[in-house]
């Protein structure tokens, strides 16, 4: 059974039309059995076609049978009305929940641009993608060094560690002059 979309009761704000799809179970893409991804185009033609697949015209049957098309092609015409519109549309697609599968998991790659767009290059890029290796390096070689209880192993790994800090702290101000000096070129 659908829930009444027209009258005074019909909601108003795109939050109150996402509780009352969410109650339904069924979003206006749902309702359109199109993709959450569709271009207009394709969101038309899902309109269209729901739009003849309930029409009363085409579901004939008895009155109840015509009743429940009825109903529908008003949900459809709603979902069309706000999935038409493209600002609508993106107010009505910020109140859905995202779906796992729309989540993309790659981790983000590594900019080597500073803040104005210019590349850095030389010792501060060399810094940058150095100073987490030597991290891990130095962090593994502390923790061999403490179970092997090799007091050298151990030193070596606190004082990669220590130089793996001090080129985390200097890498901004590399950075900064690596690309002052670019950028006077």
């Amino acid at each position: 059974m659908l829930a009444k979309c027209d009258g005074p009761d019909r909601p108003k704000t795109f939050r109150a039309i996402y509780d009352a799809q969410m109650a339904k179970e069924r979003t206006y893409y749902q309702v359109l059995r199109a993709s959450r991804h569709s271009t207009h185009e394709g969101l038309r033609a899902a309109y269209l076609r729901q739009a003849r697949r309930f029409h009363p015209d085409v579901v004939g049957g008895d009155l109840a049978d015509i009743g429940e098309a009825e109903r529908e092609i008003r949900l459809i015409n709603e979902a069309w009305e706000v999935l038409a519109d493209p600002s609508s549309k993106k107010t009505y697609d910020r109140t859905l929940p995202v779906l796992a599968a729309e989540v993309s998991y790659e981790p983000a790659a590594i900019d080597e641009t500073d803040s104005g767009g210019q590349p850095i290059v030389g010792v501060a890029r060399a810094v940058m993608r150095l100073a987490p290796v030597s991290f891990v390096l130095g962090f593994g070689v502390l923790i061999l060094g403490g179970v092997m209880q090799a007091g050298a192993l151990w030193r070596s790994g606190l004082a990669i560690l220590l130089l793996s800090l001090v080129s985390f702290m200097l890498a901004p101000f590399l950075v900064m002059s690596s690309t002052a000096r670019h950028s006077d070129d």
